[in-house]
């Protein structure tokens, strides 16, 4: 049986956490944040994709840097998390949805990618962390403009908006809380 309850209550935390380390991926991605990305990722990760596939170390500062250079804000989206957990393993597919804002001056717009990350992580010291990362790109979708914050969304300035790392108010949010600034 493919999805049989006991099994599912036996593991229940070890999904949670898994789950837990897809989200503070993402969050990791979008703030640019390279310590919290390194650290979902174990040391001897590996990532494979279409914009890059390498260890750890080089995917963490492609992605932070490249991030910044040509996006002003960046927001990625998973759900249709599917876990399948043997031993100290487990293989994971989350279909994501990412935003990318072009800055205003960039003579490109804003773009859509949505995928599915085909993730294996691996249980080390109690710990689930990404042991292998496949970005699967599924459809994409470029815009000819970009976000007019000048404007401001529906007409009126923005006051209140997101930025990255440490700016971003959700790390004054979760320092509160001894979480690690995450």
């Amino acid at each position: 049986m493919i999805c049989k309850l006991g099994t599912f209550k036996e593991q229940q935390a070890d999904r949670d956490a898994i789950a837990d380390c897809l989200y503070l991926y993402t969050r990791a991605v979008d703030r640019c944040d390279s310590a919290l990305l390194r650290e979902v990722f174990w040391g001897d990760a590996q990532v494979y994709g279409s914009l890059f596939s390498g260890g750890r170390d080089d995917f963490v500062a492609y992605s932070t840097e490249e991030g910044k250079g040509f996006f002003d804000n960046m927001t990625h989206m998973i759900s249709n998390i599917i876990t399948r957990i043997q031993g100290q393993q487990a293989a994971v597919e989350a279909y994501f949805y990412g935003y990318h804002a072009a800055p205003a001056a960039a003579n490109y717009g804003d773009l859509i990618i949505a995928g599915r990350y085909l993730d294996i992580l691996e249980l080390r010291d109690d710990e689930w962390r990404i042991l292998e990362k496949t970005i699967l790109f599924d459809w994409f979708r470029e815009y000819p403009d970009c976000v007019d914050w000048e404007k401001g969304p529906m007409g009126s300035p923005a006051t209140i908006t997101g930025s990255r790392n440490p700016d971003d108010r959700s790390y004054a949010l979760f320092s509160r809380f001894n979480s690690a600034n995450r």
